[in-house]
């Protein structure tokens, strides 16, 4: 069995090891993305469902997380 150097060895890992955690990073960033425009198209819905008015519509902003939605989407348009 033919030894191996363990420099190379070493910065072979080394990088295995951080492209795993760079794909899990990206991999997490887009779900994270997939899932907030999910939520920001169901609010849009709910903005036209009868019943539901401004004041229930804020409560429901603040329940998710004012940084998820966008200024021009807080004056209700």
């Amino acid at each position: 069995m033919k030894k191996r150097n363990p420099v190379i060895q070493k910065a072979y890992e080394q990088g295995r090891t951080e492209g795993f955690a760079l794909g899990e990073d990206m991999g997490e960033m887009k779900g994270i993305a997939k899932t907030t425009s999910f939520f920001r198209e169901k609010f849009l819905e709910l903005e036209k469902t009868p019943g539901i008015g401004p004041k229930t519509l804020d409560r429901i902003r603040k329940a998710i997380g004012e940084k998820y939605f966008e200024a021009g989407e807080r004056n209700g348009s």
